[in-house]
């Protein structure tokens, strides 16, 4: 019944996240204003953190981390899956016109 988010936090800033009092209403107020598209920057000094994406617990929702971004790769994710890797996995091939097979 409930929602997980996905946060990005740029590692160089977590002395200013352990001091700023006000980091958990922040954060609080980024996720609450995600919306479908892109992320909230949770602003601490001139940097801090993102809160980038929320989606149900029941899905896996993969997100590309690097470079100080994260994106989420749109249409392709799994929902209660024993597998969710390989269902993520034909789901972005299919997307992407690519047809995959298990190797013998």
């Amino acid at each position: 019944m409930g929602h997980n988010t996905t946060i990005l936090v740029l590692n160089d800033t977590l002395d200013k996240i352990r001091d700023d009092p006000e980091f958990g209403k922040k954060l609080y107020d980024a996720i609450s204003r995600l919306s479908g598209n892109g992320g909230k920057e949770v602003q601490v000094g001139e940097h801090g953190a993102w809160a980038v994406e929320s989606h149900h617990m029941d899905s896996v929702i993969p997100v590309m981390v690097g470079a100080n971004a994260a994106v989420v790769i749109r249409d392709v994710w799994a929902y209660r899956s024993k597998d969710p890797e390989t269902d993520i996995l034909y789901a972005l091939a299919r997307k992407l016109k690519y047809r995959i097979s298990k190797q013998r």
